[in-house]
């Protein structure tokens, strides 16, 4: 399976080629929507370092006692 990344630059290089858009997403089997898709930039990168920060500490640590110690 392709990435939707992947796919998305594919029907910009058909599209750069002549093809309509409409026709190259028919083509890829992709909605426009998912072609305008902007992914928004991850707001937990602090959160995701304290969690791998703990854990390899001690690495006995489930995610439940990640969780209270992070509370």
């Amino acid at each position: 399976m392709v990435s939707a990344p992947a796919r998305r630059e594919l029907v910009r290089h058909m599209t750069c080629q002549g093809l309509s858009e409409r026709r190259a997403l028919r083509v890829i089997g992709m909605s426009a929507s998912a072609l305008r898709y902007q992914p928004e930039a991850d707001r937990n990168c602090a959160l995701r370092e304290k969690i791998i920060a703990l854990a390899q500490r001690h690495r006995r640590y489930g995610a439940g006692m990640i969780y209270l110690k992070l509370r």
